[in-house]
């Protein structure tokens, strides 16, 4: 965003003569340039990820009800929209951090969305072992290859271990001192705040779903994940609704797939639901 102000302002000026726009920033951005942009609604956040997740903003600002559409859009396709006004040129240049365990030298770079990754990622990780790469960040981005291409939604470029390397005997009752585990099962919790290099192994394997209230400690919004859960497995649409589908993105439970035991993604989960909601509506506005 550094040295791209003027870009900004009229690419929000434009969205401005279509809709109302809430531009959202941390809480230590109040002084910056950022602060100071025109026609916009300014809302200031705080706290731990995923507090500057679109999803969760929406949802504590003014949450979204039935028969509303919202529309979102990162700060680098407002950029999109205001080098093309003021240039006259479409201009895809995106700024993206490449990060990872495995990554020699993190660093930001600029790179066309769509970008061919093999010159990101030549001489930059370690050598020696099978390694993920990821377009987006570790929870809620794509696999691609060392020779891929940068998503067209993605900032973020990372490279961690992939495991398939490993091989623990009787590893699901060994102490585990140098492992992260969300709820304690491992000894590494005694050795006090760390970093952890995570791989992408799932160390499990799917399982029925237990009313354990795991959701409910890592989702960011006021509503009963795991009953919410169990209506999208049923189908049950009338369900969805009452138990809060409306507030749930799949980019805002990355913690659900993470700390939860039962080995499936809610983020995955949530896309058939959100397509039988949106499809029943659909009917139910072409009938009347």
């Amino acid at each position: 965003m550094k040295g791209e102000e003027a870009n900004f302002q009229t690419g929000l000026d434009a969205l401005a003569k279509i809709a109302n726009v809430y531009l959202n920033i941390h809480i230590k951005q109040r002084n910056s340039q950022l602060a100071a942009m025109r026609n916009v609604t300014l809302t200031a956040f705080d706290g731990p990820h995923p507090a500057g997740n679109v999803g969760v903003q929406i949802n504590h600002i003014d949450p979204v009800v039935k028969g509303e559409t919202v529309w979102t859009l990162d700060p680098q396709a407002v950029l999109f929209i205001g080098r093309l006004f003021n240039t006259g040129r479409v201009d895809f240049t995106r700024t993206v951090a490449v990060t990872g365990s495995e990554v020699l030298h993190p660093a930001y770079c600029k790179l066309q969305v769509g970008a061919l990754l093999t010159s990101v990622f030549a001489g930059n990780v370690t050598r020696g072992k099978e390694l993920r790469y990821i377009s987006g960040n570790p929870l809620t981005g794509k696999q691609v290859s060392p020779n891929g291409f940068l998503g067209a939604f993605h900032n973020q470029l990372t490279v961690i271990p992939e495991g398939d390397d490993i091989h623990e005997m009787l590893g699901w009752i060994m102490p585990r001192f140098k492992q992260f585990s969300a709820n304690r099962s491992y000894f590494s919790w005694l050795m006090g705040k760390k970093e952890y290099t995570l791989d992408a192994r799932v160390k499990g394997g799917e399982r029925h779903m237990i009313m354990s209230g795991e959701y409910d400690k890592v989702f960011p919004m006021d509503i009963l994940p795991e009953f919410l859960i169990k209506a999208i497995i049923a189908g049950d649409i009338d369900r969805m609704e009452a138990w809060g589908y409306t507030k749930w993105l799949p980019r805002t439970s990355p913690f659900a797939n993470l700390s939860a035991p039962r080995r499936w993604s809610c983020s995955t989960l949530s896309v058939p639901g959100l397509t039988g909601f949106a499809l029943r509506w659909h009917n139910l506005i072409s009938t009347n």
